[in-house]
């Protein structure tokens, strides 16, 4: 099994990731941006949401959005309603997406949902929080959809109002974002610290 690892970007200590919000836009800088980028590797995003709940004040809209590769995109799917207990998930072509303000939408709920959906290549996802209401950022989505694929393009174009947010892409990699405000040094550390709880 390969290691856990997080590579950090912290503006704070002089670090950016570099992202666009389409493949044609200028690059975004999360230092410029207010967010501290954790790039992880085998890491348990559950272990750190877990973390982040417990110490950070989050905004309370939250959204998922996956979208199934093929072959094998409809059991995905079927799975992904099967476990989304909130609004109906909405939609756009073979992409779905939720959003909910149910307090017990917790992240670390969404996280294994999303991870469990992604996995072995079943397709892409993305869990964040958000201060935006959910008609508006169902509307938001929708217009990024039209432009954008992969889930870094559209949290660049969300990163205005989300204070967290995990990436799954198509890589072995995913990303973390969190608003530099909400959290201290000693915060990381422990976010960092519990990611790196290796995954069974």
């Amino acid at each position: 099994m390969t290691d856990a690892a997080v590579d950090i970007y912290d503006g704070r200590t002089g670090t950016s990731f570099d992202l666009r919000s389409d493949p044609g836009s200028a690059e975004l800088r999360s230092a410029d941006a207010g967010f501290t980028v954790l790039r992880g590797r085998n890491v348990s995003w559950e272990s750190a949401a877990s973390v982040i709940e417990q110490t950070v004040a989050l905004p309370p809209t939250r959204l998922i959005i996956f979208r199934p590769w093929f072959p094998g995109s409809r059991v995905k799917v079927d799975q992904l309603h099967r476990a989304w207990n909130f609004e109906p998930l909405v939609a756009a072509g073979p992409v779905q997406i939720g959003t909910t303000t149910q307090t017990n939408a917790q992240l670390t709920t969404l996280i294994h949902m999303i991870g469990d959906a992604v996995l072995d290549g079943g397709g892409v996802g993305l869990v964040a929080a958000t201060s935006e209401p959910p008609t508006t950022v169902l509307s938001r989505v929708n217009k990024l959809l039209l432009q954008s694929d992969p889930m870094l393009f559209l949290i660049a174009g969300l990163l205005d109002c989300i204070d967290v947010a995990v990436a799954f892409d198509e890589s072995a990699e995913s990303t973390v974002f969190l608003r530099d405000a909400l959290v201290n040094q000693d915060t990381m550390n422990q976010i960092v610290k519990a990611a790196l709880i290796q995954k069974s």
